[in-house]
């Protein structure tokens, strides 16, 4: 099946589905539907994706739904198709999993999208959910890419408030922040930023 994924013949994949499930002797599990939902989102058939998701709902449980839907995403480069998967996903799902929008979030800060990173983590948070620390952490490199420094002061903020045990910002954007500090000549803000951050030993 990868195989047919990778060359995105479709009617390759599937015959092969098709032969798997009624063949007693193979049994189907999740991996092979998110492979196949996987082929199909690479040549932006996103309904059909979404079907056979559906299918493997019976087999797995929340958890690794999750993990399925995640696992497509992250391997998706094309971000109107992100967009409108995530837009379908959220409106047939309940449960919400802040992991599916922050790959999206990651996607927007890779291009350079900082409008829209920021419109969909404000999103988030009016939606009553909390972003991860990595979500505040990639907006925070996506405003000093875009030099816009003072919000990129306030997303390290969140970022540091959202932390979990094991965590580490991106140093080089931590980095910039402070160097940005330094040359606005705010004392009382930089040794601020410095205590709050080494107490943590992110910055020396």
């Amino acid at each position: 099946m990868s195989a047919y994924v990778a060359n995105s013949n479709i009617e390759g994949l599937e015959k092969a589905f098709q032969s798997m499930e009624v063949d007693p002797n193979i049994v189907i599990d999740w991996n092979c539907y998110v492979i196949a939902a996987n082929g199909y989102i690479k040549v932006g058939l996103i309904g059909k994706a979404l079907e056979i998701l559906k299918k493997s709902e019976k087999l797995i449980t929340m958890k690794q739904r999750r993990v399925a839907y995640v696992s497509l995403l992250t391997g998706y480069d094309d971000i109107a198709g992100a967009e409108k998967f995530l837009e379908e996903w959220e409106s047939g799902n309940t449960f919400y999993d802040i992991r599916v929008p922050n790959l999206l979030i990651v996607a927007y800060c890779k291009y350079g999208l900082v409008e829209k990173a920021e419109k969909l983590i404000n999103m988030t948070v009016e939606k009553g959910k909390k972003p991860f620390a990595n979500s505040w952490d990639y907006l925070a490199t996506c405003y000093v890419e875009a030099n816009q420094f003072p919000k990129a002061l306030k997303a390290m903020e969140s970022a540091f408030l959202a932390r979990r045990p094991r965590w580490t910002p991106n140093r080089d954007t931590l980095t910039a922040c402070l160097e940005y500090l330094k040359q606005q000549g705010d004392a009382e803000k930089t040794e601020e930023f410095v205590s709050t951050w080494g107490s943590q030993s992110y910055v020396n």
